[in-house]
């Protein structure tokens, strides 16, 4: 006997289970919970890590919006379909023999899974899709720097804290004022959705008269807090306005008047901070709420000698206060990891060993990690000591995170990027950084100068010499000024500008001996006889340099005296990276076969990553020029595969989205030279020669050009012909610059006054 329809179908409607029990059933509830807990866990890893990976924080936004979307059609989803023998099923279609049927643990599972899987699939979708568009669109990305800053768009999530008035009509409480305020902008910097201009850019405006539109113009930004301390006896109040720059408007103010303690100024600063994230509408991460709620210190005494540190222009002076701070609170996180960072400066401007420096600035780095893993100064002063100790790993590590913590500080954009360029040879990295802190600073010209610096090392010094001139008359007596513009002369071919503006920073450093070696390449390239004076004045002003025994042997060459540089330069006990071209001319340059052998194992040394199947080249312009050099000396010593594979390295390290770059042009045509492909390299050349490069073979670099199977080319002939007579013109206008006065006189050196 069959069963009828209405038996197939089920129970009737008299004996169907409440719709409770149904939920109950199909697993929603159970599907409900699971989803919810999987996509809290999801956001939490996503405010962690999207930060590292340089996603916005718009995109974060958008993966919590889509998960809260798919909440409801898991739900429509567990309540539709079911399990059974024959697979998933439309519910309405799913017989109860068929229900029955169905393992009960094997529904539970499928539940489970489907409630884990798809918040899963949602955000790992999105995630990679972020991850992969994130050099399109977004922080990471590169779109040049933007010359008119008017063109900028301004973001509603941006601020800029103006200095706050010292309102105690006390000179001494000035300082007190100042560290507040600096304390507060770093407190808001960390907040990776709000753009917060740098104090930098923000002392301009002590006192200013300036409409708040005004000055939300120049800065681009879409808010300004102002606002006042006052001391008194005990007490301590502090007012602040909240202003749309826009419109000129007050979004919000508040006067706080409390008993003079740290716990009271760090809750104020709170208070302030958490109001400023409601009204800009900003996201905090998990990471950025817990940071916020943290207290540096109780100790007033230690906060007092920290903010007299903090806006110190000492750093002797500013090492006092912090080790003061330290005493009366060991475990002050800020004041440890301010004093590495003091440490580690000090061995920049004074000049002192920088592995010295860095022994001394671990211990208290190391302690601010310890005291406080989510300060982004710990961070940053354990990569600047990992840096220090060569170990470029743990400081790229410590650099990350340090950024990922203070997304708008200026100390860590600036010190990364550094590290990127010249450590790691990542000039589009170094570049990138420095654009953000360009945004976040925009009225620091020093700054600027960096940029440039760093567009010239990504081949776009057409692009930095935008940002330099208009800075000229700003900068006129900054050394860090001139020496950028001689670098960007120098890159783009304009070797009598690079004179002039070397001549105008020698004026301001008599005993630079960059500037003097620098000119002695430049008159070098073009050909004249006193680039010797300034080799020999190069070497009378850094007596004592790590370098001088290299360019003691070189003026030795340069003055046709070759058996003694070579032996000069066989006596050179460190292996450093300046003596690869001394070694090179060894090998280029004695019979000897000994002291060739010694060279090629020296050199060796010096270019572990060229040697091998597989050389690997850092991408920067030094880097190229030392192993096309060393290229030259395998060449030299009969090594050509190997000099073929360092050629090929080096064009696959050349950046392939630059136009008009001539020196990319001018490398990569010694590059493929090195490699075995003379027609390629003479396409190079020709773009060299037509973007308005000139160079001189015999001169500078020339260990680096192999142009011997190309000496009887027509072609080669003829574009060097035209070079030969650029090189010519800008020597003329350099011996016309002279004869008029023009250019800046040469200084003489202190010790010849003697």
């Amino acid at each position: 006997m069959t069963d009828s329809p209405e038996s197939e179908k089920g129970p009737s409607s008299e004996t169907k289970p409440s719709f409770f029990a149904e939920l109950k059933r199909r697993k929603v509830v159970r599907v409900a919970i699971t989803y919810a807990i999987v996509a809290w866990l999801i956001v939490q890893i996503a405010a962690a890590t999207f930060p590292g990976f340089e996603i916005p924080m718009w995109a974060f936004r958008f993966v919590v919006l889509m998960l809260i979307l798919g909440f409801p059609v898991a739900l429509l989803l567990a309540w539709a379909f079911e399990l059974t023998p024959d697979g998933i099923k439309l519910t309405k279609n799913v017989s109860e023999g068929q229900k029955a049927a169905t393992s009960q643990g094997k529904r539970n599972w499928l539940s489970y899974g489907f409630a884990a899987a798809l918040p899963a699939v949602i955000f790992g979708s999105l995630a990679l899709y972020f991850f992969l568009t994130r050099s399109e669109s977004g922080e990471g990305s590169d779109p040049g720097f933007v010359v008119d800053q008017e063109a900028a768009a301004i973001s509603s999530k941006s601020i800029a804290v103006l200095p706050f008035d010292n309102r105690s009509n006390v000179e001494e409480d000035q300082f007190f004022t100042d560290g507040i305020h600096d304390d507060l902008l770093t407190y808001i910097s960390r907040i990776r959705d709000i753009k917060t201009i740098s104090r930098t850019s923000v002392m301009g405006y002590r006192g200013t008269t300036k409409p708040m539109t005004q000055i939300g113009e120049e800065l681009k930004v879409g808010h300004i807090l102002e606002g006042g301390v006052q001391r008194a006896g005990s007490k301590v109040r502090i007012n602040v306005q909240l202003i749309d720059a826009g419109t000129d408007e007050h979004v919000w103010a508040e006067i706080y008047t409390r008993e003079m303690t740290a716990e009271n100024i760090f809750d104020i600063q709170n208070e302030i901070a958490t109001v400023i994230t409601e009204e800009l509408r900003a996201v905090l991460s998990p990471e950025e709420a817990s940071q916020q709620q943290a207290l540096p210190t109780e100790n007033l005494e230690a906060l007092e000698a920290y903010f007299s540190a903090k806006t110190s222009d000492d750093l002797d002076r500013a090492l006092e206060f912090l080790q003061e701070a330290i005493r009366l609170d060991p475990a002050f996180a800020d004041a440890h990891a301010a004093l590495a960072l003091v440490e580690m400066d000090r061995g920049w401007w004074q000049g002192l060993p920088t592995a010295g420096q860095a022994n001394r600035a671990e211990g208290p780095a190391r302690k601010a990690l310890e005291l406080n893993p989510l300060l982004s100064e710990a961070h940053l002063a354990v990569a600047m000591v990992e840096k220090g100790h060569g170990n470029d790993e743990a400081a790229l590590d410590a650099f990350r995170r340090a950024y990922e913590l203070g997304p708008n500080s200026t100390s860590v954009l600036h010190e990364y990027s550094s590290f990127l360029r010249w450590d790691l040879g990542d000039p589009a990295g170094a570049l990138r950084l420095l654009q953000k802190a360009v945004e976040v600073d925009p009225l620091n010209e020093p700054l600027k100068v960096s940029l440039a610096s760093a567009l010239v090392g990504d081949f776009r010094a057409a692009e930095a010499l935008e940002i330099l001139l208009p800075l000229a008359s700003e900068l006129a007596n900054d050394v860090s000024f001139w020496s950028t513009l001689e670098e960007t002369y120098l890159e783009s071919g304009r070797y009598d500008e690079a004179i002039r503006a070397n001549r105008q920073l020698l004026v301001l450093e008599p005993e630079n001996p960059n500037a003097a070696q620098n000119l002695f390449q430049c008159y070098q390239i073009l050909g004249d006889e006193s680039a010797i004076h300034w080799l020999e004045r190069y070497l009378e002003a850094s007596q004592g340099h790590e370098y001088t025994e290299f360019f003691s042997a070189l003026l030795l060459y340069r003055r046709g005296q070759t058996e003694q540089a070579v032996d000069a330069w066989m006596e050179i006990e460190t292996d450093h990276a300046y003596l690869a071209p001394s070694m090179i001319s060894v090998v280029l340059n004695t019979e000897d076969p000994a002291q060739r052998r010694v060279a090629m194992d020296r050199l060796a040394n010096i270019n572990p990553s060229l040697g091998g199947p597989n050389p690997v080249v850092k991408r920067f312009v030094n880097a190229y020029v030392q192993a096309l050099q060393y290229a030259s000396a395998l060449k030299t010593f009969g090594r050509t595969a190997q000099s073929k594979r360092v050629g090929e390295a080096v064009l696959a390290a050349l950046p392939t989205n630059v136009e008009g770059a001539p020196k990319v042009a001018a490398i990569a045509f010694a590059a493929n030279l090195h490699a075995g492909r003379p027609q390629a390299a003479l396409a190079e050349l020709r773009t060299f020669v037509e973007g308005g490069g000139a160079f001189s073979w015999t001169v500078g670099y020339d260990t680096m050009y192999p142009i011997d199977e190309l000496r009887d080319n027509v072609e080669y002939l003829e574009l060097n012909a035209i070079m030969d007579t650029r090189i010519a013109e800008q020597l003329a206008k350099v011996k016309r610059w002279e004869a008029n006065g023009e250019l800046a006189p040469i200084p003489p050196l202190p010790s010849s006054d003697k």
